[in-house]
């Protein structure tokens, strides 16, 4: 387990590391103390790839997202499973359906062929459902491969050149949808996810995990 946080919080993740004992020199802050100075996720991903060395060791990473928990039938092992035996020399995402109103509120994935694991061919970031026929949704929770890895830190290179914005680098689908011209990316379909976007969302993930103790 690797985590970057910004340094308000990394106190409660060291915290909890050493409480299940988790290596704390795998929590690391970006140095940031709020959200208006926050260095959009792929940047944290970037962190992550170079403070850990994953690049230079060459492994496959697992990324999620700290404000996504997954619906109690998601198999975390068979999902890693399909990424390393289905999806030949390609990176995998998770995909869920997702309401017409959810349409503008998540990154939307735009998938070819059939099977249960399909190939991405688009992602769009919170579009208009007008601009798009596919109601698939792509959570952050990526099986990437260190090819792609090595692409995260070229694709934050070319947003700065051309003096892209915090946007275009705050969100994960962002990059994957970058990444599709340069890299394999497959979808794997899965029920559905929490995503705790703010206090309603937050207590509704609540209740819904206590309803499984």
């Amino acid at each position: 387990v690797y985590i970057i946080s910004n340094e308000a919080m990394v106190s409660q993740f060291r915290d909890w590391a050493g409480a299940r004992g988790v290596d704390v020199s795998h929590i690391v802050s970006d140095g940031t103390v709020d959200n208006a100075s926050r260095l959009g996720a792929v940047a944290d991903l970037d962190l992550a790839v170079e403070r850990f060395g994953f690049r230079e060791r060459g492994e496959n990473v697992l990324v999620v997202a700290g404000d996504t928990l997954f619906l109690r039938d998601f198999d975390v092992g068979e999902f890693v499973r399909v990424a390393r035996t289905e999806v030949g020399g390609g990176s995998l995402v998770t995909a869920c359906a997702v309401s017409e109103e959810g349409v503008r509120k998540v990154g939307i994935l735009e998938l070819e062929g059939g099977g249960k694991v399909r190939r991405v061919v688009g992602l769009l970031e919170k579009p208009d459902p007008k601009d798009t026929p596919s109601r698939v949704a792509c959570p952050c929770f990526y099986y990437l491969r260190p090819e792609a890895l090595r692409l995260v830190s070229v694709f934050l290179d070319e947003r700065r050149k051309v003096g892209a914005g915090l946007n275009e680098v705050d969100a994960t689908g962002k990059f994957i949808s970058w990444l599709l011209k340069r890299h394999p990316v497959r979808a794997m379909p899965i029920s559905g996810r929490l995503d705790i976007g703010g206090l309603a969302s937050y207590i509704e993930a609540e209740k819904y995990m206590s309803e499984g103790r």
